[in-house]
């Protein structure tokens, strides 16, 4: 007959799930509400209280944080930054809307966001746009004026900038 699996002290899965939690921080960055998915996911296979396992939850993101693992400020800036220097611009709101699932507290979306100003983010839709417009060569101006607007909509672009740029492109196309 097979034996049973002796139960794991509490140290043991603390040091197992705190193994798992830094392999999984060395992909990428991660905001604390990843961890605490994350380290849910991992102490859900374990038959503790459920009360045990959030007291070992919390001594993981303690140590995380010890660790200067835990940061959403600066995951929500180098977000910012990818966003504005590689790949497809978006919009303040598509920045917003992402921040805000992976977790990060809305005062720290607002710090980052004051960092993308309007001018930034006109630039950024300016560019989206330019592309839009090569690849739209045969099109009635009031249905590509429609779609531009959908388009950026979309792209997370604030109906300011959209109707901005719409409007100094356009007159020039």
């Amino acid at each position: 007959m097979a034996q049973k699996k002796a139960q794991k002290s509490r140290e043991e899965i603390y040091q197992e799930v705190l193994d798992k939690l830094l392999l999984f921080a060395s992909h990428k960055d991660r905001t604390k509400k990843e961890y605490l998915d994350a380290g849910a996911r991992y102490l859900s296979r374990c038959k503790n209280s459920q009360q045990e396992k959030t007291e070992i939850l919390e001594e993981l993101i303690t140590r995380l944080d010890e660790l200067n693992l835990v940061d959403d400020a600066a995951y929500a800036r180098a977000y910012l930054k990818e966003k504005l220097s590689f790949g497809k611009p978006i919009g303040r709101f598509a920045i917003k809307k992402f921040l805000y699932k992976k977790g990060v507290p809305n005062n720290v979306i607002q710090d980052v966001l004051e960092e993308y100003t309007y001018d930034l983010e006109f630039s950024q839709a300016q560019k989206l746009l330019k592309k839009r417009l090569a690849t739209s060569e045969n099109k009635v101006p009031a249905k590509l004026r429609q779609k531009t607007i959908a388009y950026l909509h979309t792209r997370g672009f604030s109906s300011d900038v959209i109707y901005a740029v719409i409007d100094t492109k356009l007159k020039t196309h």
